[in-house]
């Protein structure tokens, strides 16, 4: 579906504002003189001058493949652009095979992702914009036209000036110049990849005519001639091991003091030429920022790349050094798979400084990389690994890592996604520095109450309970703390009250863990805690946002249930749900309950007489030692007053779930595997240079699968329900008292036509999901969640435009909910407040949102690895034979998984045929199809397929082969 324009120009004009005002940089656009040095980055006026040895080693690292210049996409520039030649570049391009370039740029896009997980809304790009993209090392520039869903996904119609229409994704637009052509002129140019009549093929030569003048004038423009090569040295952090910031900005202006749209250009160029140094901040379209290189990192990366380019010896004596180790590691590891976990630590390391250098240049190497810079480890990598294996096709990260098992460098358990920037702890160590420094503040802090009235210092907790006044006591209700038994922050509960007055009408309340009461926003582990984001939850271990110690204190009660003796503070989101399901009333109190009851969701579930098993929402397709085993789950004793609450309260999330399907239509969802492991010896998670020897594997303890929709029940269902209604009551008492507040919102699918439509209406669960391939066939796109500050519609949750939905249920383990909380106090004290100003304004609430949003989005990516690694880790030892458990089934190589398929087919590189994306429900799994067809399938094809390979990458890949013979497949068909 293409479309032109879907906003005023005025609302992107407010909109660039609004980003460049929150961006680190102060925005692209803002044309202020100076700008303070980001924080733990050198001032820019420090004095550092060129030297004839490092204007020669810049010279030769540029000679480096990956380091040129990315190529440009636009031909050559400066010949005069008569109305024939214009003519032919459009009608040559139009009626010809498309570009090698355009082809490289768009290998594999349906393969990726989305790259902007971060919640932030994203800059618009409106029909007439000058737009630069990135993608697969091939830039170039263009005009969009206007918008097309591809996928799910909205791609930009761009014309380029070499005449040709593209279709990058809004992840690959490194920068924008807004309404650069009119938009009557852009309107005329149409929207296909061929002028439609005289009429666009007109327009489209204007447009060209200027887009090219335009390129030419950047391309004269250098920041070269303005820039020393040191920039780096002038902002990298002053930690030699710590990494740096600097913005489009800055840079900027210091070429002019009022920098203008070329020199801004120029800048951004520059910096994003020299991966090396500068890493472009994500979401780079709204931070305009990079991060800069630490020092030591880019000293490591330069030696290795010099040795590779002068062919130095070092190389070579680390690959005869390296290759008999590697076959005796391996041989031992093979050997020892089905064993217990082990590792010992050499008498001796083989290693020398040397090979220790070049170790961790590849362990280094093995960083999450985007699509937009080129990757600086890549030819100095290829190089070495070619050394050790020179009959190797092609070395992925797989290969890489798997390398470094063999070298001793990694376990072969080592997760990869838990020693990626900027996760600091791999695994828990109980020497921990980080550890110990928090656990030193909060000893401080609690031996340590200040005098009321006394000013509070950075370790202070408040002197008293600021809400005290206020506190509503919910006396003897029941309050239900539904958690994993494994559970430690447990910051919400649920309760549930009839209305005798309305019949079916009740009361919801959302009990919500309440540590503003006890911490103030200038505590330094609030101040921690805000940077953190949120816990990270590992597979083997949990980084929590506040000390264990602090959260479990039996006399603050932070976590419910755990304080003893006293009413636990909370505040209490509550809301009044009539017959149909419908919010028709709420209320927000600083509470203290009495009666907490906490329960597992295994509990619950046998309360409700809910069986995931029995129900098919979780299933165990491999086997296990849990099939077949009734599991004992231990029920606490409940009163017949808080089993029939528990009733009520099953009994109103499904009556929400069924007022949001007659107001929505579907949300899509994926059937998603877990697996659960055993223990492996401390330590060996942190990679090591010293030359260890492993053996064995953790023993796998479960693999499931479950349904798309299994949250949404049972005992799940009724806290995610409870939770949601608790956001939008949050919201719509922060618009009442006029609160400036965080929101997330997120807009209906698009569809195509009314009868899709009814079609997902007519198989979405009770809950409202439906398969993701199936939306993905019905819908034309969906969107990605945003932060915001107005009540705009979140259709997932079920806030309608005008209530708005704020996070505010989590705040032991969200900092975005911890905010939420402060903010609230002021209001929630009434009279009793000192101010009636909210605590924090919307300027600060504005930076927050942003580095939360990044933060956050940066965590989610690596979580979703995460799980899916250990999924793949699983996969890839079963199809070996080296699954250690109980009761798992052989693999089968014939065995033949039903899918379907989610993306248009992309040529794969270096290999003929084409790949897809596939939904295979069965394992749980998001895969890719390799074909050899050159059709493409229509979405939403039904293939059968068989597993034939897992790739242990950083985003781990499930690969399959058609099960039947690919001649059924010769046509598209509809399934």
């Amino acid at each position: 579906m293409l479309r032109q324009g879907a906003r005023p120009a005025l609302a992107h004009t407010q909109n660039i504002a609004r980003q460049c005002r929150r961006s680190t940089s102060s925005g692209i656009w803002s044309t202020a003189s100076s700008l303070p040095p980001s924080e733990g980055s050198r001032s820019a006026s420090r004095a550092s001058e060129p030297n004839s040895d490092n204007r020669k080693a810049r010279r030769a690292l540029k000679r480096e493949h990956r380091f040129k210049k990315a190529p440009r996409t636009w031909g050559r520039l400066g010949e005069p652009e008569t109305e024939a030649r214009l003519r032919d570049m459009i009608q040559t391009k139009a009626h010809s095979l498309q570009s090698a370039e355009k082809e490289t740029f768009l290998m594999d896009r349906f393969e990726a992702e989305s790259e902007s997980p971060s919640g932030l809304e994203d800059v618009e790009i409106l029909p007439g914009s000058f737009i630069a993209t990135r993608r697969n090392n091939i830039t170039t520039l263009g005009i969009a036209l206007g918008s097309e869903f591809q996928a799910g996904r909205e791609a930009i119609a761009m014309f380029t000036p070499t005449g040709e229409v593209w279709y990058p994704f809004h992840d690959d637009v490194t920068f924008v110049l807004p309404a650069f052509i009119s938009s009557n002129l852009t309107a005329r140019c149409g929207l296909g990849e061929v002028p439609g009549n005289d009429k666009e093929l007109s327009a489209r030569m204007e447009v060209l005519k200027r887009l090219r003048e335009l390129v030419h004038k950047l391309e004269s423009q250098s920041a070269g001639r303005y820039l020393d090569s040191d920039i780096w040295k002038k902002f990298r952090a002053n930690d030699p091991n710590a990494w740096g910031e600097i913005a489009v900005g800055d840079v900027a202006r210091m070429i002019s003091e009022k920098p203008q749209f070329d020199t801004i250009f120029a800048a951004h160029l520059f910096l994003m030429d020299d991966p090396l140094h500068f890493v472009a901040k994500h979401p780079y379209l709204i931070t305009q920022t990079f991060n800069v290189r630490p020092q030591t990192e880019v000293q490591l990366i330069s030696k290795v790349l010099q040795w590779k380019r002068e062919d130095d010896k070092r190389l070579t004596r680390f690959a005869a050094k390296a290759k008999p180790i590697i076959a005796k590691n391996s041989q031992r590891i093979k050997e020892s798979a089905m064993s217990s976990p082990t590792y010992e630590e050499p008498e001796k390391t083989p290693w020398n400084e040397d090979d220790k250098t070049i170790l961790r240049f590849l362990q280094l190497s093995l960083r999450q990389t985007r699509s937009n810079q080129a990757d600086p480890f890549l030819i100095a990598r290829a190089a070495i690994m070619r050394m050790l294996d020179p009959t190797h096709p092609l070395f992925t990260e797989a290969d890489v890592a798997r390398l470094l098992v063999n070298l001793g460098v990694f376990s072969p358990w080592q997760d990869l996604l838990a020693i990626q920037y900027p996760n600091t702890e791999p695994e828990y160590d109980p020497a921990s520095p980080v550890l110990a420094r928090q656990e030193r503040i909060a000893e401080r802090s609690l031996l340590h109450r200040p005098q009321s009235g006394a000013p509070i210092g950075p370790e202070d907790f408040y002197s008293s309970d600021p809400l005290e006044p206020v506190r509503h006591d919910f006396g003897d209700l029941p309050v239900f703390v539904i958690d994993e038994p494994t559970a430690k922050e447990l910051d919400d509960g649920v309760s549930i009250e009839p209305i005798p007055s309305e019949p079916g009408s009740y009361w919801l309340h959302a009990h919500i863990a309440n540590p503003t009461a006890t911490l103030p926003p200038t505590h330094i582990l609030a101040i921690d805690a805000l940077k953190q984001g949120e816990t990270q939850y590992w597979q083997h271990h949990t980084v929590p946002l506040f000390p264990t110690s602090i959260v479990q204190h039996p006399d603050l009660g932070w976590s419910l249930g755990t304080q003893k003796g006293e009413p636990t503070k909370t505040i209490t989101f509550s809301g009044k749900i009539n017959g149909d399901g419908d919010l028709v009333d709420y209320k927000v109190r600083a509470g203290l309950i009495n009666n907490v009851r906490v329960v597992t969701y295994d509990a619950a579930n046998k309360i409700l007489g809910y069986d995931p098993v029995a129900s098919n929402n979780l299933r165990r397709p491999i086997g296990g030692p849990k099939v077949n085993v009734v599991e004992v789950v231990e029920v606490p004793e409940l009163a017949k007053k808080e089993l029939d609450d528990l009733q009520a309260l099953h009994k109103v999330a499904q009556t929400i779930q069924a007022n949001w399907c007659r107001t929505y239509v579907a949300h899509p969802s994926t059937d998603q595997a877990a697996v659960t492991y055993g223990d492996f010896p401390s330590g060996s998670m942190t990679p090591s240079l010293g030359g260890r020897t492993y053996e064995g594997f953790p023993e796998f303890r479960d693999f499931v699968v479950r349904s798309a929709d299994s949250s949404q029940k049972g005992s799940m269902g009724i806290v995610q329900e409870v939770m949601r209604v608790a956001g939008r009551v949050g919201s719509m008492f922060a618009l009442e008292h006029k609160l400036p507040m965080i929101r997330r919102a997120l807009a209906p699918p698009v569809f195509l036509d009314q009868a899709l439509k009814e079609e997902l209406q007519a198989i979405r669960t009770p809950a409202g999901t439906v398969p993701s391939w199936r939306a993905v066939t019905n819908m034309a796109g969906v969107y990605a969640p945003q932060y915001t500050f107005s009540p705009d519609e979140h259709f997932h949750v079920g806030a309608r435009a005008g209530e708005g939905y704020s996070r505010m249920t989590s705040p032991l383990r969200r900092a975005l909910d911890l905010v939420g909380h402060w903010q609230l106090h002021r209001a929630l004290l009434g009279k009793h407040a000192d101010s009636p100003k909210p605590m924090f304004d919307v300027d600060w609430l504005d930076q927050f949102r942003v580095n939360f949003g990044i933060t956050e989005g940066m965590w989610r990516k690596l979580s979703k690895n995460h799980t899916a690694f250990w999924v793949a880790q699983f996969l890839d030892k079963w199809m070996k034979g080296e699954v250690r458990g109980e009761g798992f089934v052989p693999y089968d190589p014939d065995k033949v998984y039903y899918g379907h398929t989610m993306t248009k087919g992309w040529p794969m590189w270096h290999q003929t045929g084409r790949a897809y994306t596939v939904e295979v429900p069965e394992l749980g799994v998001v895969g890719s199809l390799q074909t050899s067809l050159a059709t493409d399938f229509r979405f939403g094809t039904k293939v059968s397929m068989k597993l034939s390979r897992i790739d242990l990458k950083l985003k781990p890949v499930f690969e399959f082969s058609l099960a039947d013979s690919e001649a059924n497949y010769a046509q598209p068909f509809t399934p």
